[in-house]
């Protein structure tokens, strides 16, 4: 059987050796689509797929375009094609299954349920699998569950024990009361947040409120009602402050039980029916070996032409969809660094620079001279440059400038490695590059100007330190910085009376909770205003050199 499949192949093959390759024909289309699926470039294979099914009615390729579809998550095309597979198709009571798993992915309505109970109630080897899905969706709708019994009768083994997890979690959450929170933190502040958990708040809560409340106790005793209504308000705050906070806590802990539940659930994924991808690689393979010498070298440069014509329109999806075509029938990898390097290109132009990073390095592998090599490099780093990956480019660059058969192409490498600095907001190592040996005035000029524009942000942390304020000031943070000073003479003041008056223990409560605690979040305040402000000013630059610089760019 394996010699006759084997001299049918030959047989086959020698009668196409003297033809030209058809690109567009049934079954190369179809080859091409198997090809795309298999490297899950789901989108291009529907459209190739569909392509196929405009000359042949086949309801195994109309499966995988609906498959393909569910796979890019456009489950609407997905169930509409799904419905499409004839009663007499191998692929009918796949299809419905499928179709119901869409359904539960886009929406869990009566249709889906309608749809579930059809499935459940025939005679389908996948009606096991429609009532798992049923049942499951229970757990995300909102509404009353039916027994716990009746809920696992479809699961066994590990699949029964998660879902009995998952049953009691849905039946009896451990969620935190939001009012039972508010009345913890009304009778004993913190009380709230620690019953929800949060203890180091619940603590400092309970420690703030309880200090601003003795304080404003002891200075009415000692007859200082301005420094006591001073502490009254703080304490009154405070202590509505933490009610409010623990409600927002029992929240927030409602969320957080909700998202890991969400999480648990996504993990695991009850798999009802595993596609099979209907063309074996190695089958697929062992044809085109045969038949692929035969294919004259003048059809691939067609194919290399009509590809490259798409680049050069700008019709970069179209030219990708081409260049891979060309690649499916190129066996003897004639093409296979033009191919790639004008589909990294072509990713490039899209934005799609992960992508755009694999085929270049594809492009690298197949470089047939230092030229190749080179070009495929740069554009690698550029690429890195633009989606932030400096650390990546910066190596490629300087793998580039340390190589002796580049000794040629150094201020080309200077250049990026100029442009990799202005990516990592490192400004005036970009200046030092730019203005070496002239290389280039316009970006020095530039870069001189953003790092002579950017704060100090080590200066608006430490000024702080020395004159709270201060590092807001210098970053134009008025408002903020007079807070700030405001705060602290104050509490400074509050501090150093109490200890003048022989109240050390209101002095060290004070400066412990009160001015140290202003004090070192002022200077933190100050630095990231800086960094703020940076980054304001970088971005606008950046925004400059997209819009309005006319030279070469990443």
């Amino acid at each position: 059987m394996r010699n006759k499949l084997i001299v049918s192949l030959l047989v086959f093959s020698f009668q196409i050796f003297s033809q030209q390759i058809d690109f567009q024909s049934p079954q190369n289309i179809k080859l091409f689509a198997d090809f795309l699926f298999c490297e899950k470039d789901y989108l291009r294979a529907v459209e190739e797929y569909q392509k196929y099914l405009q000359m042949i009615d086949d309801d195994s390729v109309q499966f995988k375009v609906a498959i393909g579809y569910s796979l890019i998550n456009d489950q609407t095309n997905a169930i509409s094609k799904f419905g499409l597979i004839k009663k007499t198709s191998a692929f009918y009571e796949s299809s419905k299954i499928q179709k119901l798993k869409s359904l539960f992915l886009i929406c869990i309505d009566s249709i889906f349920y309608q749809s579930a109970d059809l499935l459940i109630n025939s005679n389908s080897i996948y009606s096991n699998n429609a009532f798992k899905l049923k049942n499951t969706s229970l757990l995300i709708i909102d509404t009353n569950l039916i027994s716990k019994e009746r809920f696992l009768i479809p699961f066994e083994g590990e699949e029964k024990n998660k879902l009995s997890t998952f049953y009691d979690l849905k039946k009896n959450p451990p969620y935190k009361s939001e009012a039972l929170a508010g009345i913890f933190s009304a009778v004993i502040p913190g009380s709230g947040k620690i019953f929800t958990e949060n203890y180091g708040d619940g603590i400092t809560a309970f420690l703030l409120t309880g200090l601003f409340t003795y304080l404003a106790y002891t200075n009415f005793e000692h007859d200082h009602p301005t420094r006591a209504w001073i502490f009254t308000a703080l304490g009154a705050g405070f202590y509505a402050g933490n009610i409010y906070g623990s409600i927002a806590s029992a929240q927030i802990k409602l969320i957080l039980i909700l998202m890991k539940e969400l999480g648990c659930f996504c993990k695991y994924k009850i798999i009802l029916h595993r596609v099979m991808i209907f063309v074996s690689k190695k089958i697929l393979l062992l044809f085109i070996f045969f038949i692929a010498n035969a294919f004259p070298q003048n059809s691939l440069q067609e194919q290399f032409a009509y590809a490259n014509n798409l680049f050069n329109q700008e019709k970069y999806y179209d030219a990708i969809t081409e260049f891979k075509r060309l690649q499916f029938f190129d066996t003897e990898n004639i093409y296979s660094f033009q191919s790639n390097f004008l589909i990294g290109k072509s990713y490039k132009a899209g934005a799609k620079f992960d992508e755009a990073v694999k085929y270049f390095t594809f492009a690298e592998i197949n470089a047939h001279s230092d030229n190749e090599l080179f070009d495929s490099k740069i554009l690698n780093a550029r690429t890195n440059i633009l989606r932030r990956t400096t650390k990546q480019a910066e190596r490629i660059l300087n793998d580039l400038i340390e190589d002796p058969k580049f000794i040629s192409k150094q201020n080309e490498i200077k250049f990026w490695i100029g442009w990799n600095y202005i990516f990592s907001d490192d400004w005036d190592k970009a200046y030092d590059v730019f203005s070496e040996n002239n290389l280039d005035t316009t970006l020095a000029d530039l870069c001189k100007s953003v790092d002579e524009e950017m704060y100090s942000e080590k200066f608006a942390k430490y000024s702080s330190y020395v004159i709270p304020g201060f590092g807001q000031f210098y970053t134009g943070e008025y408002l903020s910085g007079a807070l700030s000073l405001s705060w602290n003479i104050l509490s400074g003041y509050l501090t150093i009376n109490s200890f003048i008056e022989d109240r050390v223990f209101d002095g060290i409560m004070v400066g412990n909770f009160l001015w140290l605690r202003f004090y070192s979040g002022n200077s933190q305040n100050a630095e990231k205003f800086a960094v703020q402000k940076n980054l304001q000013i970088s971005n606008s630059a950046l925004k400059y050199l997209q819009f309005n610089f006319a030279g070469e760019r990443p």
